[in-house]
């Protein structure tokens, strides 16, 4: 499902010269778009199937990312921990693989997300220690005690403010939290088909762009209906690479690939949202409540994660790293209650017993995410209702 708002950004930049754009308000502080070759010559590479001869090489650092986070959040860890099946009592369990590697999940988090990892770490390790816990009251109500517990239906770590901490780690880094600005900060330097496999890598494609072999943000990606838009925006990038003559296709190509990349994480949040949504209205047992509030920490973790997001200092998207803003972030949290200074504090959970004080968040939340991204009634629909692809 591609977007047609941003690909008529794209076909009107490859249409045009391949020099940089002209000044038409008199400003000094346009976005350099990189080596665009001989002002006097024109991109003539016509872009054919993806093919990365150097994937062996130039993805080594994003693959060992990804593996790192693998690490944190699975059966090694995060994941083990509340199966059981690994020990997790005290912060330097979660710390130790954070900060692993060269470079580091720690290193590639934004100063922002960062905050909220470790406060999810906090709160992981209290959850964990309490262990399997019923979590509501005999009315149905939100009632986790003092440190949340990990839930009999799934084993799924709930803090005291009703939110899937996991979650907030997993899924926030691999979005805004980490390897989508780690991806940008590679486009503020000489940009080579080998930086456009990198970008691939890190946003979770494999060697082939084979949508079967996807993980992490383009598995999201592709249930959205955006992984096809994608990858054929990566492969033009690569291809114009290659060629000195087509910075401004390369460029805009690039800047499809990020503005796709966050707008498929935040069509998640509005379908994840949506789930919940259903399932707070129609739950008949406490198994239904878990699964509400599981697929919703998912998504909010994802809009979350976008938050302070700060632009790279040159190339395509020096100025632009995000379309959402800081406000829009903020009024999608306080709908929901989830307060991102202190994750515990929030008061998510009460929405267990309030379905429709939850839709009406999803109300607000779809209605600020409307206007952000520049959706038509039709495109939010297909939000809430996606096609894979």
């Amino acid at each position: 499902m591609s977007s047609p708002r941003l690909s008529s950004v794209l076909i009107l930049l490859t249409l045009g010269a391949c020099g940089p754009a002209a000044d038409t308000d008199g400003d000094t502080d346009a976005v350099d778009t990189g080596d665009t070759g001989d002002s006097g010559s024109a991109c003539r590479t016509e872009p054919g199937p993806w093919s990365s001869a150097g994937w062996s090489t130039s993805t080594v650092e994003a693959l060992a990312l990804r593996a790192q986070l693998d690490t944190l959040v699975g059966a090694d860890t995060m994941r083990g921990a509340e199966q059981g099946a690994v020990t997790v009592d005290e912060l330097a369990d979660l710390t130790g693989p954070f900060e692993a590697g060269s470079p580091s999940l720690l290193l590639v988090t934004t100063p922002a997300y960062r905050a909220v990892v470790e406060d999810a770490f906090e709160d992981f390790v209290a959850l964990v220690t309490s262990g399997n816990t019923d979590l509501f009251d005999d009315g149905g109500a939100w009632a986790p005690g003092t440190s949340g517990g990990i839930t009999p239906e799934g084993s799924r770590g709930m803090n005291t403010g009703g939110l899937e901490v996991r979650q907030f780690v997993e899924k926030g880094l691999y979005a805004g939290g980490a390897f989508y600005p780690w991806a940008q900060r590679l486009t503020a330097d000489d940009i080579t088909p080998d930086t456009v496999d990198a970008i691939a890598a890190l946003w979770g494609a494999s060697e082939t762009l084979d949508p079967e072999e996807r993980t992490d943000a383009a598995s999201y990606s592709h249930a959205m209906g955006y992984f096809a838009p994608i990858a054929e925006a990566l492969t033009q990038a690569q291809a114009y690479a290659g060629d000195p003559a087509c910075g401004a296709e390369r460029d805009a190509a690039l800047v499809e690939v990020f503005r796709l990349w966050e707008e498929a994480m935040a069509g998640r949040a509005v379908y994840y949202a949506g789930f919940a949504s259903e399932k707070f209205t129609s739950a008949g047992s406490e198994a239904d409540l878990v699964d509400a509030l599981h697929e919703f920490a998912e998504g909010v973790a994802l809009v979350l994660s976008f938050r302070e997001l700060s632009a790279p200092s040159s190339g395509p998207l020096a100025g632009a790293a995000r379309v959402i803003t800081d406000a829009q972030i903020d009024a999608i949290l306080s709908a929901f209650g989830v307060d991102r200074t202190d994750l515990g504090a929030s008061t998510t959970g009460s929405f267990v017993t309030d379905a429709a004080g939850f839709a009406a968040a999803v109300a607000t939340a779809e209605g600020v995410l409307k206007e952000a991204y520049g959706l038509s009634d039709a495109e939010l629909a297909d939000w809430r209702s996606p096609t894979g692809g």
